[in-house]
């Protein structure tokens, strides 16, 4: 994670170089509503935070790839690199590993990181005081979970995605937009890591088909020739497929033999961002 993060870091530093740039720093805010299932449809543990339980930064920077202009319209081409990091606790609801306990039998405080990294090429055209656009990108996300000070799983994958956006401009300073998009994973997988005094459990599971649909409205207000404020309301769906099993023996030294997945499972997380771009 480290490795990626420089790498982007310095391609910020190298694209800097050209004329008529935009970067945008912002905060951004999540709820979360994390549930597994098992394969009667019956909820296994949940993850849940309200606003402002989980928050963090982003970045993001946009680079001019050319522009054309027809008579009715004009067409521009970016270059779109993205950066977000996010923490927070979560209330979780479940029950211990290997306990065979029924769901609710636990609850406790999960901490939380989310990382995401994107490289975007954006084709908007502009139509009057219209405008629309495409997305194609790659990314890479990861989700830490830290369950307990012995229980840590990471969920990471790079996925490919597609967007499309409309906007509409009010004046000459406001912008009100509709965006849809989807994320498709990567060869998805999760890690877990879960240690006792007794007993030890380091695997890495290859999860099912997992994907994500994004609906989101994007909001902007040019203060001055090269500052706008922008915000972006956005709502996720991401549905995470049943992992392979992985058979343990003796698990956690109680003599029993466990085989193991990561069930199906789904996250419904809605974002609040708001940040302020510069021209230069």
């Amino acid at each position: 994670m480290r490795e990626t993060l420089l790498i982007l870091i310095l391609t910020f530093s190298l694209l800097a170089d050209s004329d008529t740039r935009y970067i945008e720093l912002g905060i951004r805010t999540s709820i979360i509503n994390y549930t597994e299932r098992n394969n009667q449809d019956q909820i296994l543990d949940t993850e849940q935070s309200s606003l402002f339980d989980i928050g963090g930064l982003y970045l993001s920077y946009l680079h001019p790839l050319g522009q054309y202009s027809k008579e009715a319209y004009d067409v521009e081409y970016f270059l779109n690199l993205y950066a977000s990091v996010s923490y927070g606790n979560t209330d979780y609801t479940g029950s211990y590993l290997a306990s065979n306990a029924p769901y609710g039998s636990v609850s406790s405080t999960t901490f939380n990181s989310y990382y995401e990294l994107q490289t975007n090429i954006k084709r908007i055209t502009h139509i009057q005081t219209r405008s629309h656009y495409f997305i194609l990108g790659l990314g890479y996300k990861e989700w830490q979970r830290e369950l307990s000070l012995n229980q840590l799983e990471t969920y990471h994958y790079y996925y490919a995605q597609i967007v499309y956006g409309i906007e509409k401009s009010f004046g000459n300073n406001l912008k009100l937009g509709l965006e849809i998009g989807m994320k498709m994973a990567l060869n998805p997988q999760m890690d877990a890591d879960y240690t006792t005094n007794a007993s030890s459990l380091q695997e890495s599971f290859d999860l099912g088909t997992t994907y994500t649909n994004v609906v989101a409205i994007p909001f902007s207000y040019k203060m001055n020739s090269r500052i706008s404020f922008s915000t972006k309301a956005e709502y996720e769906l991401t549905n995470i497929g049943k992992s392979n099993a992985i058979y343990v023996p003796d698990f956690p030294n109680s003599g029993d033999n466990y085989s193991f997945l990561e069930p199906d499972s789904q996250e419904r997380s809605w974002h609040l961002y708001a940040g302020i771009q510069y021209g230069f």
